[in-house]
């Protein structure tokens, strides 16, 4: 390209905002940033009742009435309070306030949890 050439688009647009580029206000800040709002308007379901993996059912439920999970799992004693701390931080993440949730745990891995649980909001949503 020759110089001048680019030298005189540049005098021309000095200040301009170029097309699809956000300016520093319009950016979000990096980092984590909670959805808010998400409203469950059926039923969505994700997952197997297999070994190490987790059948997941979310419900629409009334607003205002919160997240109400109820888990069976072949490892409730040992691993049920983390299986239930996992589901409610991918729901906060989600920006899910009101949920009635069913999972029924084979053992499944923390990601496994958080993807079943993300797929069957997504397709609750719908």
């Amino acid at each position: 390209m020759d110089v001048s050439i680019h030298n005189k688009y540049m005098e021309e647009n000095r200040g301009k905002k170029p097309s699809g580029v956000a300016t520093p206000e319009e950016k979000e800040p990096y980092g984590f940033r909670q959805k808010t709002g998400v409203v469950i308007k059926k039923e969505g379901v994700a997952g197997k009742a297999e070994k190490n993996d987790i059948f997941v059912v979310v419900k629409p439920w009334e607003k205002g009435e919160g997240i109400n999970i109820m888990l069976n799992s072949e490892v409730m004693k040992i691993y049920g309070d983390k299986i239930v701390e996992t589901i409610k931080k991918k729901l906060r993440e989600l920006g899910v306030n009101d949920v009635y949730l069913e999972a029924d745990d084979r053992g499944a891995l923390d990601y496994v949890i958080r993807a079943r649980v993300e797929a069957a909001i997504r397709r609750a949503e719908k």
